[in-house]
């Protein structure tokens, strides 16, 4: 009857240690992230791979800095943040900010009512609505939003 007992003991414990590398599997990839940094703020923006590109939410991205909203018709998607107007088209590699042309190095892509643009392109959207200085390390997945240049650390 002992060895009853020893291997409900183990069967526990089995499972409390399968639970436990779930829950450890299910925390965010640092390595799936991009770290944002402002003088106001941090944040992260979680990063996904898309057509063998990285790729992260625009909203998600735009919306700890300020007010933001989308709204799509067909394949176009106009964004709204803070004062500034810019439209973004399903699959194109430009979009439209500020009335100027902007190359987004990449396709947007909309899905799951997301839209979607590479990572490497945060550069050139965010300097563009916020009219600051921005500085991307793709690399280490970090981009300073109007940060003195002392306090930027290279990838």
């Amino acid at each position: 009857m002992r060895w009853i007992h020893a291997r409900s003991f183990q069967a526990t414990v089995g499972a409390a240690l399968l639970l436990f590398c779930t829950l450890l599997l299910c925390v965010a990839d640092p390595e799936r992230q991009l770290a944002v940094y402002t003088p106001q703020t941090t944040y992260s923006v979680s990063v996904q791979e898309r057509q063998g590109q990285l790729y992260v939410s625009l909203l998600a991205l735009l919306e700890p800095l300020g007010s933001a909203s989308l709204n799509a018709k067909g394949k176009d998607w106009k964004l709204q943040f803070n004062d500034t107007d810019a439209v973004f088209t399903d699959g194109s590699d430009k979009a439209k900010i500020h009335g100027k042309q902007t190359d987004l190095g990449g396709k947007v892509l909309a899905e799951n009512n997301l839209l979607m643009v590479p990572l490497s392109s945060s550069f050139p959207i965010l300097s563009a609505l916020l009219r600051k200085s921005v500085e991307l390390h793709l690399g280490g997945r970090r981009l300073f939003i109007d940060m003195p240049p002392r306090t930027l650390r290279p990838s």
